[in-house]
């Protein structure tokens, strides 16, 4: 949930925007347990930060590491 949660962060930050209007930790619960009706599986909230967190758990991206970087 800590990782799903940071990338969020991440993404809000980087379009200057507070994580809160991209999606909730109730919702990052929902994308966590698999609910298709998780807004972040769905337009635009999907193309801004859902893509990496559903990837991530479907096991198709990884996370790497490297000195203060990080990318899917």
């Amino acid at each position: 949930m800590d990782v799903l949660s940071a990338i969020v962060r991440i993404r809000a930050e980087e379009n200057s925007l507070n994580p809160v209007i991209l999606t909730t930790r109730k919702k990052l619960e929902q994308l966590l347990f698999g609910d298709e009706k998780c807004p972040l599986l769905h337009g635009w909230r999907y193309n801004m930060a859902g893509r990496e967190p559903h990837g991530l758990l479907r096991g198709d991206i990884t996370i790497a590491c490297r000195r203060k970087q990080w990318r899917c």
